[in-house]
C-alpha cells in the first residue's frame, strides 16, 4: 500500500529536490527562463503558488505543455488549482485510504516497475488481465479516480525526486507500457472509459 506522508515530510522532499535541481538544471534557454520566472512571479502575486505543494519543475512542465505560451499556462494552472480544491488534493494523503487495494490489484494489475534507460519510472498496465466486471464489484469509479490522484501525487512528490537523484537530472515524466496481450475487443471498449478518465486527469492537472 502507498505510504502515508505528513505535509512536513512532503514539503521537506520538495525543498531538497528543488535545492539539488535548481532552475539551471533543466537546460532552458534565456527566453524560457525569463518566462518561467514571470510565471512564478504572477502566480505568487495571486496566491496560486505554494512552495510546500509545488516546485519550479511543476511550473516548467505546465509551460512546456502549452508550448511556452504564458497566458495559456496561467489558464491551465488556475484550472488545476480549482480542481485541487474541489478534489481536496493538497491533503489527500491524510484523508483518503484505498482499503480495497489488494482486491483491486487482483482484477486490475498495474504498477511501477523500475525505470527506463533515461531514468523515468515505468508504469506497466496489463489490460489483458483486467476483469472489468469484478473491478466494479471491488470498488467504484469515484474511488478509482481518488486512488489514481493519490498515486500520481506520490509520483510527483516522492518518486520523481528520487528518480532525479538517481539520474542526476530532473525527472518529471512516466514511461507507460500498456500490455494488450489477451484482451478482447469488448473488454477493451469497457476499459477505455476508465483509461480516458485517468489520462484526462493527468493531462489537465499534471
Amino acid at each position: 500500500m502507498l505510504r502515508t506522508y505528513s505535509s512536513q515530510e512532503l514539503e521537506r522532499i520538495l525543498h531538497q529536490h528543488q535545492t539539488r535541481f535548481p532552475l539551471e538544471s533543466r537546460g532552458l534557454n534565456v527566453e524560457q527562463k525569463a518566462l518561467l520566472r514571470e510565471f512564478h512571479r504572477y502566480l505568487n502575486s495571486k496566491g496560486l503558488y505554494k512552495s510546500k505543494h509545488f516546485s519550479i519543475h511543476d511550473l516548467a512542465r505546465f509551460l512546456k505543455a502549452r508550448q511556452w505560451d504564458l497566458e495559456q499556462a496561467v489558464a491551465m494552472w488556475e484550472a488545476m488549482i480549482e480542481w485541487r480544491r474541489e478534489q481536496r488534493v493538497d491533503d489527500i494523503f491524510e484523508w483518503f485510504v484505498f482499503k480495497e487495494l489488494v482486491e483491486y490489484q487482483k482484477v486490475y494489475p498495474t504498477g511501477i516497475h523500475k525505470t527506463d534507460r533515461e531514468g523515468h519510472p515505468v508504469l506497466i498496465q496489463q489490460l489483458g488481465r483486467v476483469d472489468i466486471n469484478k473491478l466494479y464489484k471491488v470498488t467504484s469509479e469515484e474511488r478509482l479516480k481518488l486512488n489514481h490522484i493519490k498515486e500520481y501525487e506520490q509520483l510527483r512528490l516522492v518518486a520523481f525526486p528520487a528518480c532525479s537523484v538517481r539520474s542526476g537530472r530532473p525527472i518529471d515524466q512516466l514511461c507507460t507500457i500498456i500490455d494488450l496481450d489477451g484482451i478482447s475487443f469488448g473488454d477493451m471498449m469497457r476499459t477505455r472509459k476508465l483509461l480516458t478518465m485517468f489520462m484526462k486527469t493527468d493531462s489537465d492537472n499534471y
